[in-house]
């Protein structure tokens, strides 16, 4: 990419978002008052920094890659969104959109930098995956209620048990013990539950991408859903090949309890009330699979099934978003979710890299 200096020099002083020339090395070379005012620093602390400084940690690997395969010839320009910490101290979302000036002979240059302020829109974004993290609680609240009503009705049941057998003056210590065992699996039960739900209600700002077991995902995601299935009947069939993962747990957790939400949503007036999960990898990415015997969908409905705020669901059951917002997450694991076309069975399938590098 050549570019006339003379052109340039107006447009870039005068755009209205950020923009700078940047070394090779990432040094800045030049500013505008846009990208000053933006960030807060003055030109000149600018002009004795690099980006390197002031991007977010888990966004400068990627960031860094893109900038040698401008280098190498491998892509022409890239834009990508990313964290930058503001002279305050916070963080703030950009998108940035990156050129490489090269001299006549075709050796680089120099970067071309322009940055658009979006931390707005991702504080929006970040509040609607909330609320709808809260609504998917408050639709499983029944359940999640049945599924520590139960459990404390028997420790309730195995403390009276284990009362009667001490006030025995020979109180048979095999069957205290059993008792004791069913009151900590119990519990051990209760608060599995109670760690899913903290995990889940945590906010998007506090999620960072982190290695984790596919199958603890896959546990954490099934103990907010599994009472629900019983009392209503529902058959669960799961098959979870383990691996470690790199991802934020507690929205690939978020993205299984919304398909599995929806499935039971599908089955629950179904005769035939069965919903299957797989988890599988290659050694490079994860597949997941969640399927359900209900009616099968239409295809008017399934051209617009990822849209924010389409629903099939009566006024006040769902708010149209979580698929549109399961979406969204999915994308940030560089991976894909659809609605398989093929399968005998309304299938989700969800594929991410294992590692996000």
């Amino acid at each position: 990419m050549t570019i006339d200096f003379d052109l340039f020099e107006n447009a870039f002083e005068f755009a209205p978002i950020g923009m700078a020339l940047v070394s090779l090395d990432g040094k800045f070379l030049k500013v505008n008052q846009s990208l000053v005012e933006l960030w807060g620093y003055d030109e000149e602390e600018l002009l004795n920094i690099d980006f390197q400084t002031i991007t977010h940690e888990e966004d400068l690997g990627r960031d860094l890659n893109l900038l040698h395969q401008l280098v190498d010839r491998k892509i022409n320009s890239y834009r990508i969104e990313k964290r930058y910490f503001h002279k305050n101290g916070k963080t703030m979302w950009a998108l940035l959109s990156v050129s490489l000036i090269r001299s006549k002979d075709g050796s680089p240059k120099f970067f071309i930098s322009q940055i658009l302020d979006i931390t707005e829109i991702k504080n929006a974004q970040h509040t609607m995956v909330y609320n709808s993290k809260m609504i998917a609680l408050g639709e499983m609240a029944a359940g999640i209620a049945h599924e520590i009503n139960n459990p404390l009705a028997i420790i309730h049941l195995n403390a009276v048990a284990i009362e009667e057998s001490l006030n025995d003056p020979n109180p048979d210590k095999k069957l205290v013990s059993s008792f004791l065992k069913k009151i900590n699996d119990t519990v051990s039960r209760i608060n599995g539950v109670v760690t899913s739900l903290r995990k889940l209600s945590r906010r998007s700002e506090e999620i960072h991408f982190e290695k984790c077991e596919l199958e603890l995902i896959v546990q954490d995601s099934l103990a907010l859903c599994l009472e629900k299935f019983r009392i209503s009947g529902v058959k669960l069939n799961k098959t979870v090949q383990n691996t470690m993962i790199e991802c934020r747990p507690v929205e690939i957790s978020q993205v299984l309890i919304n398909l599995l939400n929806n499935a039971f949503y599908a089955v629950r007036n179904s005769e035939e009330k069965e919903i299957e999960l797989i988890a599988s990898h290659d050694g490079k990415k994860v597949r997941i699979e969640v399927s359900d015997s209900g009616p099968a969908i239409a295809p008017e409905i399934r051209a617009k099934i990822m849209e924010p705020f389409f629903t099939t669901k009566p006024l006040g059951e769902g708010t149209g978003l979580g698929l549109s917002i399961s979406r969204n997450i999915i994308d940030s694991h560089k991976g894909t979710i659809v609605l398989c076309e093929k399968a005998s069975r309304t299938t989700f399938v969800v594929e991410f890299p294992i590692s996000q590098h």
